[in-house]
């Protein structure tokens, strides 16, 4: 997936590099359609990233209470985080599917692309986060440890 990323982020700054170009050099023809590309792209990226970041411990985490709990609270803190951001994820997952569906019935007026196309970021970015916070729910079960975050050291 970090390469999709990394496409992605090419992708974005070919494109708005592009459009600042274009804007000041007359030669250059302005295309309409780069900045909806552009927009869309960073939208992916964004999207599919928050979903990696859960896997790999670097989301953004809320420490406070579990470096009070000590060790035997640890888990559980662990665990009942994971279930709260497990409910809005699945939320957050109903409510993209329900949005992507109705915009596929509409089109962008200046790439002719159906609306659904940005919303299905949102969709695939949910299922991902999902996806990684049920795999570290079952890493945290078997008693493994969450992934650390890695600004968890840094106080």
């Amino acid at each position: 997936m970090n390469g999709t990323l990394a496409g992605l982020l090419a992708l974005l700054c070919v494109l708005v590099a592009y459009q600042v170009v274009a804007r000041y050099v007359p030669a250059i023809p302005p295309f309409l359609w780069t900045e909806e590309i552009a927009r869309l792209a960073f939208m992916w990226m964004i999207m599919l990233g928050a979903g990696l970041a859960f896997a790999d411990g670097s989301h953004f985490a809320f420490n406070y209470l579990r470096d009070r709990a000590g060790r035997v609270g640890t888990r559980a803190l662990t665990m009942l985080a994971l279930a709260i951001t497990l409910a809005v994820m699945a939320f957050f997952t109903w409510s993209a599917w329900e949005l992507t569906g109705r915009g596929f019935s509409r089109r962008s007026l200046v790439t002719g692309l159906p609306t659904g196309t940005g919303y299905a970021a949102l969709l695939m970015g949910a299922l991902v986060s999902v996806g990684a916070l049920l795999m570290v729910a079952w890493r945290v079960l078997r008693g493994g440890a969450a992934p650390e975050s890695p600004i968890d050291g840094a106080e």
